[in-house]
């Protein structure tokens, strides 16, 4: 198995809901929905997605599957890879009125801020 430092991969986990429908709950059932949403939410399910990548790493060391960090050169290709990816979306995001970069890098210093908790 290979780590890619900082993850080849980030999920976003989401909860949506039609708005009219959600006005039409009483205030204590949207008070109740509001209480496990959000980053309640979004905690929650990271915590899952730990646990589980934790167990798969423990069943990995215990079949002896060799687990190293990716070389320099494998992040340099993945990420020359990505780019254009990337890229493209920033200008959808434009397009959008939104500043790709921006929310780009502010996800990325959340991940960075959280990864050892």
């Amino acid at each position: 198995m290979t780590v890619v430092p900082g993850g080849l991969y980030n999920v976003s986990f989401g909860l949506w809901m039609n708005e009219a429908k959600f006005k039409s709950l009483s205030k204590a059932d949207q008070d109740a929905i509001m209480k496990v949403s959000g980053e309640h939410y979004a905690r929650m399910a990271g915590k899952v997605w730990d646990r589980e990548d934790a167990a798969g790493l423990k069943a990995m060391e215990a079949e002896k599957i060799i687990v190293r960090n990716a070389s320099p050169e494998l992040v340099a290709e993945i990420k020359a890879k990505t780019d254009p990816l990337e890229k493209a979306w920033y200008a959808e995001a434009k397009a959008k009125g939104i500043d790709g970069a921006a929310v780009m890098a502010e996800f990325r210093a959340e991940i960075k801020k959280l990864s050892g908790k």
